[in-house]
């Protein structure tokens, strides 16, 4: 199994290398809406992003494929612990094989969320503010690791026959956790956030939720503007962290018509229990791994297969992509259909679309392939197509 999970994974990988390097042309469509030469910038920016992606998670895979396969992860654990005693050595191990994954993934990220954001005119924020993030964002991630793959193998000790299934449960419980903590905990690390301050705006968005029978917790304004160009809303939280936040780039270079349609997309992915089915998908998708990790791992399990491990759960999470993925694009057209029946803006939306695409350099008709494996959303020419379709849902009498 955890040889067809890298197979399938690496073989995925080299799908969206091979259809984001082939020349591709674009449909009578996209060519009217926005032009050829918007097309070939985009393509251009999209291609330097897709190909940044396969790089660096070929290289993750290959740098833990190597480990596991010279069993680097058993000498690094059994040399602390002979100095550290089994805990430091397990906690060691970790920390170990993070930082050197760390390490491996610092140029990928620089050059995709830094170099190329620059070159096509959207980043912001120096090189040395896009760092302090990125190590902010790298601590934050290693901490979490560390202390779940430590308690990982605790737990596969003590309990060997249902170490799995606590573990799922455990892991369901960090994701719930994680949404509805890091909104207040984790966000204000890298941004500031504070209410919109244009009160009729703030009205008309509490009068779109009651239409769909929502009660907006806060609507927040996040000054994105300090990293980047780009517009965007999404919706976070859960219970009592519930809030809509909205770029200060879309409030302060669109027509509020236009921030009015983002939020009521966001009002509508609560309306759609969207943030719980979301938590109910990553919670059965651990489950499945923790399975996976079960039939194919000695129990307990043993620190030194660490990168091992990782590497079975990256390959897990890549072969997945398309399945998680074609659930997020289904929710949001479900979003999108509330947008449409709360405010009957259609057209307002078609425009919204060209508008977001043009301002993002956004793919607008991505190859199949990528579109299945790393399109979380439908692509703007999908969304214009079904606000231009859209019929209102009538109800009998």
């Amino acid at each position: 199994m955890p040889i067809i999970l890298t197979a399938a994974a690496v073989g995925l990988c080299l799908l969206i290398f091979v259809a984001s390097v082939i020349p591709r042309g674009h449909s009578e469509e996209a060519i009217r809406l926005f032009g050829h030469a918007f097309l070939e910038r985009a393509d251009e920016y999209a291609r330097l992003r897709y190909v940044s992606w396969v790089m660096k998670n070929a290289a993750i895979m290959m740098i833990l494929a190597a480990m596991t396969l010279l069993q680097s992860g058993g000498r690094m654990y059994e040399g602390l612990r002979m100095h550290l005693g089994d805990t430091g050595g397990l906690f060691g191990t970790s920390l170990g094989v993070f930082l050197i994954l760390t390490g491996v993934t610092l140029p990928f990220d620089y050059y995709s969320g830094f170099l190329i954001e620059r070159e096509f005119g959207f980043a912001t924020q120096s090189g040395i503010s896009w760092l302090g993030d990125y190590l902010k964002s790298a601590a934050i991630t290693m901490v979490i690791a560390v202390l779940g793959l430590t308690a990982l193998v605790y737990i596969s000790r003590r309990f060997p026959h249902t170490w799995w299934v606590l573990a799922a449960g455990g892991y369901a419980a960090f994701v719930f956790l994680w949404a509805m903590l890091s909104p207040i905990i984790i966000d204000p690390i890298f941004y500031r956030f504070r209410p919109v301050e244009d009160v009729a705006f703030k009205e008309k968005v509490i009068q779109m939720a009651r239409t769909a029978n929502i009660k907006v917790d806060e609507v927040l304004e996040v000054n994105a503007s300090k990293k980047t160009l780009k517009g965007n809303a999404y919706f976070t939280g859960v219970f009592g962290t519930k809030r809509i936040v909205i770029y200060d780039n879309l409030l302060r270079r669109y027509p509020k018509r236009y921030s009015l349609l983002v939020i009521a997309h966001e009002i509508g992915h609560w309306s759609k229990g969207h943030i719980r089915n979301g938590i109910l998908l990553s919670s059965l998708l651990g489950l499945v791994f923790l399975a996976i990790l079960r039939k194919t791992s000695p129990t307990p399990l043993y620190a030194g297969d660490l990168p091992a491990i990782i590497l079975l759960a990256l390959a897990f999470i890549i072969t997945t992509l398309p399945l998680s993925n074609a659930i997020s694009r289904l929710q949001e057209r479900e979003a999108d259909r509330v947008v449409f029946d709360i405010t009957g803006d259609t057209a307002g939306w078609v425009d919204l679309e060209i508008r977001l695409s043009r301002h993002n350099l956004g793919d607008v008709e991505p190859h199949p392939v990528i579109r299945a494996a790393l399109f979380s959303h439908p692509s703007a020419l999908e969304r214009i197509r079904a606000a231009k379709e859209y019929l209102p849902q009538v109800t009998p009498p």
